[in-house]
């Protein structure tokens, strides 16, 4: 067994109490216990679930092998890859993934290994939030005031959409304000777009749902909940007649926030 932070575990298996033909200190007893089979006659030892060291057996159970305990660690390797984008502080992220016949398995956030990507700011997530949307549904776009602004990681785990951002100014991104990116999050393409403070964010459905997951550097707080409206800063939706809610489409334009 071998993981992230784990020892290694070498197992050799002996008949009966054989173990007193070794005299080495770093051998472990394998002790037989309930979650242990043992087939004497394939001279194999299955283990269903990890061996509980601390356990002391009976005095009739038997010792059918030994645990050889090196003390090495492997380190996982980052499951997140930074990719640039036409602003210098937005990044997409690709996302590790696992796919089996049961379905599939992501990550979208990890601590350290967001420490890792150096994105330009510290990632502790305060808050997350998930959205259910039909199609050609614009949802944004939006943002918080300071003292409570903050940062996003946003993943879809179902459907598909068009991701937007644009910056409103402040402290924090007077550089690149007034300029917008966009990018196709899904399901199937495993990425995720990190949103620094100092943006309003968006997105247009394209699938029949998409399934929308935010997390947040920052707790939710109405008072300083604002936004831009959707069609006031240059960006060509890609829908006709798109679904928006009354307090979205009353939303004053970029020019009028800037």
């Amino acid at each position: 067994m071998l993981g992230p932070g784990r020892r290694t575990y070498e197992l050799s298996l002996l008949h009966g109490n054989d173990v007193t033909n070794f005299g080495d200190k770093n051998l472990v007893h394998f002790l037989h216990t309930p979650a242990l089979d043992y087939f004497p006659g394939k001279r194999e030892l299955r283990a269903n679930t990890a061996p509980n060291l601390d356990y002391t057996p009976p005095p009739d159970y038997k010792t059918y092998g030994i645990m050889k305990i090196r003390n090495e660690t492997k380190t996982m390797a980052n499951q997140f890859e930074k990719i640039p984008t036409t602003l210098d502080d937005v990044f997409v992220l690709k996302r590790f993934t696992h796919a089996d016949e049961r379905g599939i398995f992501t990550k979208t956030y990890n601590y350290k290994m967001f420490d890792e990507l150096n994105l330009g700011e510290s990632i502790e997530i305060r808050e997350s939030l998930c959205s259910i949307s039909k199609k050609n549904v614009i949802r944004g776009m939006h943002y918080q005031t300071a003292p409570y602004g903050c940062a996003k990681i946003v993943s879809v785990v179902k459907g598909e959409i068009i991701d937007v951002i644009v910056g409103v100014g402040g402290a924090s991104n007077e550089r690149n304000k007034g300029k917008f990116f966009s990018v196709n999050l899904s399901d199937r393409n495993r990425k995720s777009l990190f949103v620094p403070n100092g943006y309003a964010h968006g997105f247009l459905v394209l699938s029949e749902e998409a399934v929308v997951v935010y997390h947040q550097t920052n707790h939710f707080d109405a008072a300083s909940d604002t936004g831009i409206h959707f069609d006031s800063f240059g960006f060509q939706w890609p829908v006709q007649s798109p679904i928006i809610s009354e307090k979205d489409a009353a939303l004053p334009g970029l020019n009028e926030v800037l």
